[in-house]
């Protein structure tokens, strides 16, 4: 639902106020799952118990009349309240509901045509969607609408896209012929949805509610003789999880995710604070490991079918 927020430790909402809002929002009719049709779920929206009552005027003003208030509103919910009538991932997206964009035009340098200088007014990402700087870059176009025309096969492709709430790349894959016509296709290599990398660490799911959603993952035979209070190990990076210095997933009193997806930051298209938990993966968990495959029935990862992001260009 929309207020899985209660739960993140930087509110501040005790276990026993969650508890309340727990059967509360149960009486309003929000359970752990629901069932609506595809088109609301993704773009037309589903009404949510309490994102409703959070919007209703009685809340606000009873709130109002006890003197109760958050983030300078008058409501009784301790946490941001999404700007939406309506739940969906993609509520009135549609490529135009975005943030306003500044690019180069290329006239100082064709191949600067199509770079998003700005998105929202933002040159770098927030601090609070991604901790490392790296992982808050704004780079290259805003899709495959707009790159140099001197491509080569050696280049990689910058891309922002502001739905996924942050920049990634793709790299040459291989040579295609359609109608005569030589065709270099670009591909998202697994290292973009890869966040045990140390180029995307930045973007880890901070996991607040610190369950290991994979325990079987990954599968590392403890040693407990090095002397770790000499080595300066990052416990983060995928290759030293099975260090003897480490612990496996768990890092910071909580535990990491496998590689092939990442959190969505943002509400696609805007610089909003999200109302859900939601991550992007390769279709059926493709770049990630078996013991994450395996915890959904029915999942069958087939490369390069599954590959999610394929950019053809016609070399010049």
């Amino acid at each position: 639902g929309a207020f899985q927020e209660l739960t993140n430790p930087k509110y501040k909402v005790s276990e026993f106020v969650q508890q309340i809002y727990s059967v509360g929002i149960t009486l309003l009719g929000e359970y752990a799952f629901v069932q609506v049709k595809f088109g609301e779920l993704v773009f037309d929206g589903y009404e949510d118990a309490l994102l409703s009552a959070a919007h209703s005027e009685l809340v606000k003003d009873v709130a109002l009349a006890a003197g109760v208030s958050y983030f300078n509103q008058s409501t009784f919910i301790p946490i941001p309240v999404p700007d939406m009538k309506k739940l969906a991932f993609f509520y009135q997206y549609n490529n135009t509901n975005d943030e306003e964009y500044w690019i180069d035009t290329g006239k100082k340098d064709v191949n600067n045509l199509g770079k998003v200088l700005s998105w929202g007014n933002l040159t770098i990402l927030p601090e609070s969607w991604y901790s490392t700087p790296q992982s808050r870059m704004i780079n290259g176009s805003d899709s495959g609408t707009f790159q140099h025309p001197d491509m080569k096969e050696t280049d990689r492709l910058q891309i922002f896209m502001s739905f996924l709430c942050r920049s990634l790349y793709m790299d040459f894959s291989h040579k295609v012929d359609i109608d005569g016509i030589p065709i270099y296709e670009f591909q998202s290599p697994p290292s973009v949805f890869d966040t045990t990398l140390e180029e995307n660490v930045g973007m880890q799911y901070e996991n607040f509610e610190r369950i290991n959603y994979v325990p079987n993952w990954p599968n590392c035979i403890r040693n407990t003789t090095a002397d770790c209070y000499n080595l300066t190990i990052d416990c983060r990076i995928f290759e030293n999880f099975c260090h003897t210095c480490c612990n496996g997933s768990y890092f910071n009193g909580t535990y990491l995710l496998p590689p092939g997806l990442f959190p969505v930051k943002c509400y696609p298209g805007h610089v909003k604070q999200p109302p859900f938990v939601v991550f992007i993966s390769a279709p059926h968990y493709a770049y990630s490991p078996k013991e994450l495959v395996n915890t959904v029935v029915g999942l069958n990862p087939k490369l390069p079918e599954h590959i999610p992001f394929k950019y053809n260009h016609e070399p010049v």
